[in-house]
């Protein structure tokens, strides 16, 4: 069975969720959004992520300038610990993982 997680991270929390191809949730949860430091920071979405290793995609909406093809974060909004970071780079080096991510409003539309 296909298997997709989806996070979204917030200036409050980091929710999450992991659902099937056809959409239907499969598990969810959430944590508080750590942005003391980018260490904290990254470390949550490497537990998240780890916790989750048996999906076939995963997929991040977040606030801020980003650049969906590199995964360069120009800004970030609140989430300050990753201003001027290349996440899909992070996350890839610390957990062997690629990911996507876009903005949270263009996820809306």
């Amino acid at each position: 069975m296909e298997k997709y997680l989806g996070i979204d991270i917030g200036g409050t929390f980091i929710k999450y969720g992991v659902f099937n191809k056809d959409g239907m949730e499969l598990s969810s949860g959430q944590v508080k959004t750590a942005m003391i430091t980018l260490d904290r920071f990254i470390n949550t979405l490497v537990n998240i992520i780890n916790e989750n290793e048996d999906v076939d995609g995963i997929g991040i909406s977040m606030p801020g300038f980003i650049d969906t093809d590199t995964g360069y974060i120009l800004d970030a909004g609140s989430i300050y610990p990753l201003h001027n970071r290349n996440l899909k780079e992070i996350i890839y080096e610390k957990c062997g993982k690629h990911i996507e991510i876009e903005n949270d409003a263009n996820c809306v539309a």
